[in-house]
């Protein structure tokens, strides 16, 4: 998703874009996009996507360092690489790393001196729709006092299966609202999720996947989910948040956010019962003072312009 929103802008700025993408997200991505299918990770990369040239190979991959950048070199004329573990070293151009709390000094000796790192929220890398509907998410939150609508996303595949707990906890408190729920029908806990939900009325649903997922955000008092790249989404709108680590490298964003007063973080999904998230739920949605804080510290953190600003500093390149 994050090189996703940097290709939307491209596209619309002229740019051809392929992506060299693993089975099955590829089948995720609009047909305005070139996929070259990869199917064991292989360097060069120009034997997959059949171009002679690139102006510019981003890369987001935990698995690839310097070694696999550097093997693109005659191939790419620039690299871009997106990161957020700052754990080993990188031949780029250009690095970015939108999570919060994250500095440029974190990526010293991992990258070449003169390499500009583009570090924190500022530079988040979401797609346009979220700055589209921040203005208007913001003002209606000024006057909430409520919580009469919650999303609840831990990502399409959900492996730690938290989807389950933040349903189970939302009926075990009483909700009575709306609930929009996020996850994939491929997620193995789906026909669970999808039947506890069906036991709670009209006013819950489960979407396997919305494009408007911002308009959804926009629209909710209240998320839960998980600290990742989504926290940062949740933060363009101003959406107060409780927010739980699903992965090792989401420790960062959720201690930052945690800290500035972003959102409510829960730890780690090992640490997260029913009872727990229950009480966390309850607990804000009694709080409209709490509320407001979460949201005006949310929207601080971040206001989704950041493909904007990255794309001012590459073209500089």
């Amino acid at each position: 998703m994050r090189c996703r929103a940097l290709a939307d802008v491209l596209l619309a700025r002229g740019w051809k874009i392929t992506f060299a993408q693993r089975e099955p997200l590829a089948d995720s991505l609009p047909e305005s996009f070139r996929v070259a299918v990869v199917e064991r990770d292989t360097t060069p990369l120009s034997d997959i996507v059949a171009l002679k040239a690139v102006d510019l190979l981003v890369v987001d991959h935990y698995g690839w360092t310097a070694v696999e950048e550097s093997r693109n070199r005659p191939w790419a004329r620039k690299i871009l690489v997106i990161d957020d573990l700052a754990d080993r070293e990188h031949d780029a151009d250009m690095l970015v790393d939108p999570g919060a709390g994250r500095r440029a000094t974190d990526y010293k000796g991992l990258v070449p001196p003169r390499t500009p790192v583009l570090a924190g929220p500022r530079y988040a890398v979401l797609r346009q729709a979220f700055s589209a509907v921040r203005s208007h998410s913001l003002s209606r939150r000024g006057g909430r006092r409520g919580v009469d609508r919650i999303l609840v996303s831990f990502g399409a595949v959900d492996g730690k299966k938290m989807t389950s707990v933040a349903v189970e906890a939302l009926a075990a408190g009483g909700f009575t609202g709306r609930v929009d729920i996020f996850l994939a029908e491929s997620a193995t806990h789906y026909p669970r999720v999808v039947e506890r939900v069906e036991k709670q009325g009209a006013a819950w649903s489960v979407h396997p996947w919305a494009e408007n997922i911002a308009e959804f955000m926009a629209a909710s008092d209240l998320a839960i989910g998980a600290a990742g790249v989504s926290a940062l989404e949740r933060c363009a709108v101003g959406l107060p948040s409780i927010i739980v680590q699903t992965a090792e490298n989401q420790q960062c964003n959720a201690l930052a956010l945690a800290k500035a007063g972003a959102a409510i973080s829960l730890g780690h999904s090992h640490e997260v019962t029913v009872e727990r998230l229950t009480g966390a739920i309850d607990a804000v949605c009694k709080d409209p003072t709490l509320m407001g804080a979460l949201s005006r510290a949310a929207a601080a953190q971040c206001d989704g312009a950041g493909v904007e600003r990255i794309l001012g500093r590459l073209e500089a390149l």
